[in-house]
């Protein structure tokens, strides 16, 4: 996916998420529009496959570690689903835990601010680099490889008693919720500016990068038969509705990739706890000392 695979397509927030990325940025977009434009025009089938190639791979970036993660952390490589995840443990054991699951392009180590807030509250935290991302293997993953990841977590760690997911990570979050509640139990979930939809993120994703119709279409359709699934039905608000969990939604106004409209639509459909902050955008909320503890006055 791009940087601005969720942004809302309407004319307000292009012009403001356009402003909002470097000159460097702006041509490679300029670039990958035009390929994908004349490529899917020319080979919608060809088109299809390249989208979802870009739409599933995260941008190989180097993420420095910040905070507690440069204090020598408690983590281990762990062999789950072919590759390996590395996986970070902080707090005392026996309490109760708590998972955070970041989002796409990111790493453990954006909640280099939430952890020690957990760990001083007297929670155990685990959190870990997704398939592909950080300091784990892969070249690309998806939200069903994400989720097998934490339910394989789950597994070896025993039922979290509450998980936080930002963007993607929550959205994660919930479906493995939804989809392997044998190991995951109910735990409290907390989203962070997260989407919604399947169908929303890949209409953005589709216009960001100017797929013509046909191979948006072909797209899809490939999507729904290698995950058994309907677009349409995919949606964080219906794995919660699934799940019947406790939830809270954090977002914030001025999020440019994820539209504050994906939260009201969840709370619209589960009647979750909202938390609606302004000026934060979509990643330094997770800095917010007032959403912290917030977040932490929810799971206690």
């Amino acid at each position: 996916m791009l940087e601005a695979e969720f942004y809302e397509n309407q004319n307000s927030t292009n012009v403001r998420f356009w402003n909002s990325i470097d000159f460097s940025t702006k041509l490679t977009l300029v670039g990958v529009r035009s390929f994908f434009r004349i490529l899917g025009t020319v080979s919608p089938t060809l088109g299809a496959k390249l989208a979802w190639r870009k739409f599933s791979s995260p941008r190989n970036q180097s993420l420095e570690p910040r905070g507690v993660f440069t204090q020598s952390p408690s983590y281990v490589d762990q062999k789950i689903n072919g590759e390996t995840i590395r996986v970070f443990q902080f707090g005392r054991e026996n309490s109760k835990t708590v998972l955070l699951v970041h989002g796409w392009d990111g790493a453990a180590t954006h909640f280099y601010k939430l952890v020690p807030e957990l760990v001083a509250a007297g929670y155990k935290v685990i959190t870990f680099d997704g398939p592909a991302h950080g300091a784990s293997t892969g070249k690309s993953t998806n939200a069903p490889e994400f989720a097998r990841t934490i339910a394989e977590l789950s597994h070896r760690y025993g039922e979290f008693d509450a998980i936080i997911g930002h963007s993607f990570g929550g959205f994660a979050s919930s479906m493995a919720i939804a989809k392997y509640s044998e190991v995951m139990g109910k735990p409290k979930l907390v989203t962070i500016g997260t989407p919604n939809r399947l169908k929303t993120m890949i209409h953005a994703f589709t216009n960001v990068i100017s797929l013509p119709a046909d191979a948006t279409k072909i797209m899809k359709s490939n999507i729904e038969k290698k995950f058994d699934i309907s677009i349409p039905e995919i949606s964080t608000a219906n794995f919660i509705k699934e799940s019947k969990i406790e939830s809270m939604t954090v977002h914030d106004y001025e999020d440019l990739l994820v539209s504050i409209k994906r939260a009201k639509e969840m709370h619209e459909s589960t009647a979750n706890l909202n938390l609606f902050t302004s000026g934060l955008g979509h990643n330094k909320i997770l800095r917010s000392k007032t959403v912290i503890n917030q977040i932490i006055h929810f799971l206690s």
